[in-house]
């Protein structure tokens, strides 16, 4: 299951689900097929109550192929290319919590910047940083930095 944050040309934004190249939007298609069932517009409140909202998010992905082509899942699905995504998260209420194993060498630079021994640093306590939200963009979005005095070593991380 693949959960995401997106924005329609005709609309706010909204969080869904993938089902094939269509994107389920799951408060509107819970609002018509589980009527009275609160459920979360934004994805921190999806996480929020996860433990809730799991069976029915899989209920009612059992259900979409069949709810398709019905009148009353009109507007539930949406064409892939018809929709922005956003950042999973696009305004988490922290800066987001990152750990540097994936890349060991961006690591060493942060350890050798501290003039801390890379080795047991590295392999004893890995590196934790932080970033802001508006270091995050979309899938498929594009990047854009400020100009630079000097070369960067900036890099991009996939979540």
């Amino acid at each position: 299951m693949k959960l995401i944050s997106y924005r329609t040309a005709w609309g706010g934004a909204s969080i869904g689900a993938l089902v094939g190249d269509m994107v389920v939007d799951l408060p509107l298609l819970s609002a018509r097929f589980r009527p009275g069932e609160a459920f979360p517009s934004t994805m921190l409140g999806l996480i929020c109550q996860r433990g809730r909202l799991r069976p029915i998010i899989e209920d009612l992905l059992t259900q979409a192929p069949d709810i398709l082509g019905e009148k009353r899942g009109e507007g539930c699905f949406i064409p892939e290319k018809k929709v922005d995504f956003l950042p999973p998260i696009p305004y988490p209420p922290k800066n987001i919590i990152c750990q540097g194993v994936n890349y060991r060498e961006h690591a060493e630079e942060g350890v050798e910047a501290l003039t801390l021994s890379t080795d047991t640093v590295y392999e004893e306590q890995p590196v934790i940083f932080t970033k802001p939200h508006t270091s995050m963009v979309a899938t498929g979005a594009k990047s854009t930095t400020t100009a630079l005095p000097r070369p960067s070593t900036a890099r991009g991380s996939l979540a």
